[in-house]
């Protein structure tokens, strides 16, 4: 994806694009260590080591983390995609269901790593688990806001609490599907909220999309 100078169009590429997967089943983590094997065979990107066991390969437009066990084994990982204002979660693969680490363990440790937002979509078919992930989220402190991809600026919020979260899961309804999420810490939220507040003047303002 090229990055643009157009705020409209990085804001486009960033939260209207193409919706991320969630965390998918084992075929997803097969997928996810064949790409990080991929790019630690080419040379060109080093494995870089972070806190409590984390991995990070980055490349122009693609970066994986994961977490390891001691014994090196993959147990948690994601592909996310750069984009001008957010990575977009693009896979989340995890070989032990239910068991730590988590995937709101996961982004936090990402944030903790980069400044910046992460972008993730709601997934219908693991509501009750996404549920738990984004409470997780803002337990720990992180900003979290959600919007209707289909009227971002119109419906971006910022949730207050685990229980405003409620509202937007509902299992067996692919409605659902439609709502975006970005985690952020504090500075960025304000960023954040601000970029959506130029997108609902620019619905208001049809001409100006």
């Amino acid at each position: 994806m090229e990055w643009t100078t157009s705020p409209r169009e990085n804001f486009v590429n960033t939260f209207l694009s193409e919706m991320p997967e969630g965390i998918g089943s084992f075929e997803l983590v097969d997928k996810i260590k064949y790409c990080i094997d991929d790019y630690k065979k080419s040379g060109e990107y080093p494995v870089v080591t972070l806190q409590n066991n984390l991995k990070k390969i980055e490349g122009p437009q693609v970066v994986y983390y994961w977490f390891e066990d001691k014994f090196g084994e993959f147990l948690l990982g994601a592909e996310l995609e750069k984009s001008p204002f957010a990575l977009i979660v693009r896979e989340v693969g995890k070989t032990r269901k239910g068991k730590p680490p988590y995937a709101s363990d996961l982004y936090s440790a990402i944030l903790n790593d980069r400044a910046g937002s992460i972008r993730l979509m709601s997934d219908e078919q693991l509501s009750d688990e996404g549920l738990t992930i984004w409470k997780r989220l803002l337990s720990a402190g992180h900003k979290v806001g959600v919007y209707d991809r289909e009227s971002p600026g119109k419906t971006f919020l910022q949730l207050k609490s685990p229980q405003d979260l409620d509202k937007f899961f509902q299992n067996d309804n692919r409605n659902f599907r439609r709502y975006q999420y970005v985690i952020s810490e504090s500075a960025h939220s304000i960023e954040i909220s601000h970029l959506f507040e130029t997108r609902r003047l620019r619905e208001l303002t049809p001409k100006l999309l």
